[in-house]
């Protein structure tokens, strides 16, 4: 999509999770964050505007195996984002 950034939408094809996240701290106010560097390579293809990173999370979320957990940091009055590996559910 040449040209999209200009128009505010970013586009990622086969890149890295980590990478994905190092861009898109970029973008956003708060914090993003992985906890397990096992999800960190994971391979990522998508297009999003800047000014929607946390529909980007809630996407990814339902198309890796990851959880994006939001905390609300008062403070500075900003959500983060903690993303780790969905867990099997056990009995």
């Amino acid at each position: 999509m040449p040209g999209a950034w200009r128009q505010g939408r970013l586009v990622y094809a086969s890149v890295r999770l980590v990478d994905l996240v190092a861009d898109a701290n970029r973008y956003y106010k708060g914090k993003i964050v992985i906890n397990d560097s096992a999800i960190a390579d994971l391979s990522v293809s998508i297009s999003f505007r800047a000014d929607q990173i946390e529909e980007m999370l809630e996407s990814l979320s339902v198309t890796l195996p990851i959880k994006v957990v939001s905390q609300m940091d008062r403070e500075n009055n900003i959500v983060n984002f903690i993303i780790s590996p969905k867990r099997a559910n056990t009995i």
